[in-house]
């Protein structure tokens, strides 16, 4: 497991007299900045110091014609490349199919349509509940690549749980400093998180020519 960390400081006056919770602001702000960059590197992280992502071109998801689906034009996605994706799938995997892609990519597709000129993709009319297509949920992800041009990997299919492993050695810790800096408090926030590609086969990826 990497430690990801970060040590914010404000002064010592501050924490005290404010009537706001500034320690409890400072907590949850690098949490949520802990949370972007270990998802970033879920995604395309190399392994140094950080996890080793999905999308790492040494480490990830391998290049080879079983785990990637080439779309015929380098600037377009077809119905029938989407539901070839989906079917070239394990039925063992597919039961807990998913799309992954980024918001840009989900937009794109809004467009496509079925052989009935239905959308391809569906938003849900419940607040909270994912869009689906072909009846399997999409989820966003911010770090996988958000354009339809040639070479970009801008679609994963498969079962994700299965496919990659998130290891997270203890919750979010902290250590609150207010004697090495004068006047200041320090907070010294740390995870210690790992993740890897275990099952390849659990998932494809869809490639622009």
């Amino acid at each position: 497991a990497h430690e990801v960390y970060a040590n914010p400081s404000t002064t010592r006056a501050l924490v005290m007299d404010s009537a706001y919770d500034m320690e409890g602001y400072i907590t949850r702000k690098v949490g949520e900045r802990l949370s972007l960059v270990t998802g970033s590197a879920f995604v395309k992280g190399d392994g140094a110091g950080k996890p080793l992502g999905i999308l790492d071109a040494t480490n990830g998801l391998p290049s080879v014609v079983a785990q990637v689906k080439t779309t015929e034009s380098s600037t377009a996605i077809k119905y029938a490349e989407i539901v070839s994706l989906v079917y070239s799938l394990k039925t063992k995997y597919a039961n807990n199919g998913k799309f992954f892609m980024n918001r840009a990519v989900k937009g794109y597709l809004q467009a496509l349509t079925d052989l009935n000129g239905q959308p391809l993709l569906r938003e849900s009319a419940i607040v909270g509940e994912p869009a689906t297509i072909l009846g399997y949920p999409v989820v966003e992800i911010e770090d996988m690549d958000s354009t339809v041009t040639a070479g970009k990997f801008t679609i994963l299919f498969g079962d994700m749980a299965t496919a990659y492993r998130v290891v997270m050695r203890n919750d979010m810790g902290m250590i609150r400093d207010d004697v090495t800096k004068k006047g200041f408090v320090q907070f010294y926030t740390y995870l210690r998180v790992g993740g890897k590609l275990v099952n390849p086969e659990a998932l494809l990826k869809k490639k622009k020519k």
